[in-house]
């Protein structure tokens, strides 16, 4: 249990390192359990533990790459579909969580943008992004259009 258990000023902390991020400690709301295969713990309501994460993480000035990755994922996004959603490239994103580039802000904002709209049921601005998206793959899938001469009339080939 000790290795679970970590003492700051005679505070009990938990180091939430599950998050994802280094610098998560719960005061409270941690309970250790045995088990056949060793010591355990249990976490009094994750999903709001992670909203709180979040809320924090999006009020502050700027965000490192974990905490953009701790958005995606609680966003459930994949890299590939946050790239599509914010207009960016996989391996940006990918260099911004690895933190081998800086975030810009524009991308910070509309992530934070898109979690806030994500917890709240009358949000309308997910739901624009996820149109925005859709829209690109659309005008992608017509990028490239062929015509053909059909009795010297010029018509969409099919």
């Amino acid at each position: 249990m000790t290795e679970y258990l970590h003492i700051n000023n005679g505070d009990d902390r938990y180091h939430y390192t599950g998050s994802g991020l280094d610098n998560i400690w719960l005061v409270g709301g941690v309970e250790y359990h045995e088990t056949t295969y060793g010591p355990a713990t249990s976490i009094h309501d994750v999903d709001d533990l992670h909203r709180a994460i979040a809320m924090d993480i999006i009020s502050s000035a700027s965000m490192t790459g974990k905490e953009f990755r701790f958005l995606r994922i609680e966003l459930d996004l994949s890299q590939k579909v946050l790239a599509q959603l914010i207009k960016a490239t996989e391996q940006q994103i990918h260099r911004w969580e690895n933190g081998k580039s800086e975030i810009p802000g524009p991308a910070q904002v509309a992530l934070s943008g898109y979690y806030l709209e994500s917890v709240d049921p009358n949000g309308r601005m997910k739901e624009l992004l996820d149109r925005i998206s859709m829209l690109d793959k659309d005008i992608d899938d017509h990028e490239s259009r062929s015509f053909a001469l059909d009795h010297d009339k010029w018509t969409v080939a099919a």
